[in-house]
């Protein structure tokens, strides 16, 4: 768990989407796709949409982030670890990663290393107990990711997709990854500057990272359902 494979590990996962897409697409064809990334899934299907926006109705990015310059300067230690010792759990990688998620919440309600998660505390216990959740990512794990986030939220990464494709973009105000809102708002700001006339935005109050577990989730999965209604085209 949390290695992507030693050959071409990115580009295998943008692979992975664009194959299960066109599945879809095949057993139905006649109602609109949309793609919706989460978190690491949100910098994989950015690095998508560069290429493979048409097959798509519109795009849900949450739990996505702004760019960030850390990636850029750990994505070559990354990458020489990943070389020498690409299956080796990278445990200090992962605290670090936590403790500088956790130092942005202003009140912490649980003690646990992954509070960053989530506002509801039951979310992650659960998350914890997991045994395919809450594990230390490999040198090839992390290497991936900063790659991902490396070309997927550059200032650029939008510059092949239509200026009329739908995008919505969903976070948790007090989600670390999104800087508590601001670099979601900075993410959207800079399309609209950049003439993207489908572009939204949707921050949640008192929700983290995870959105789709908080206690209000149904408030969530209602908007997605209503955004998807509104950008879906009848032939």
């Amino acid at each position: 768990m949390g290695f992507f494979g030693e050959e071409h590990p990115v580009q295998s996962l943008l692979k992975d989407v664009i194959v299960m897409a066109d599945s879809l697409k095949d057993r139905h064809p006649d109602v609109p796709h949309f793609v919706m990334g989460h978190s690491m899934g949100s910098f994989i299907v950015r690095n998508v949409l560069k290429h493979h926006a048409h097959n798509f109705t519109g795009a849900i990015l949450m739990g996505s982030a702004n760019a960030n310059p850390l990636a850029k300067v750990l994505l070559p230690i990354n990458k020489l670890m990943a070389k020498v010792a690409p299956r080796q759990p990278n445990t200090i990688f992962a605290k670090v990663m936590n403790k500088v998620l956790n130092s942005q919440l202003s009140d912490r309600n649980s003690s646990s290393q992954f509070a960053w998660l989530s506002e509801n505390t039951a979310n992650i216990e659960a998350y914890e107990a997991d045994p395919k959740t809450g594990f230390d990512f490999t040198n090839n794990g992390f290497m991936t990711l900063f790659t991902l986030m490396d070309t997927g939220l550059n200032k650029n990464w939008a510059t092949t997709i239509a200026k009329n494709f739908p995008m919505l973009f969903i976070s948790g105000e007090d989600d670390p990854i999104g800087e508590m809102g601001r670099g979601i708002r900075r993410v959207v700001t800079r399309l609209d500057k950049r003439h993207f006339s489908h572009v939204d935005i949707q921050l949640y109050p008192n929700m983290r990272h995870e959105v789709l577990h908080e206690k209000d989730k149904q408030t969530v999965y209602q908007d997605i359902l209503e955004w998807i209604e509104t950008n879906t085209i009848d032939d």
